[in-house]
């Protein structure tokens, strides 16, 4: 098991930028190439 933390900071329309990722990671373009959505089991996201 692997245990993965990213802080995504200055995201001036809120919280766009993480969940940007996490459709370009289903998208797989090359700046996310390689990396594998399937092993992802849990996203949380803190509004605070």
């Amino acid at each position: 098991m692997q245990l993965v933390f990213i802080v995504f900071t200055g995201e001036a329309w809120g919280y766009l930028g993480s969940r940007r990722f996490l459709l370009e990671l289903d998208q797989q373009p090359d700046a996310v190439h390689g990396l594998n959505s399937s092993l992802i089991q849990l996203v949380f996201f803190s509004f605070g």
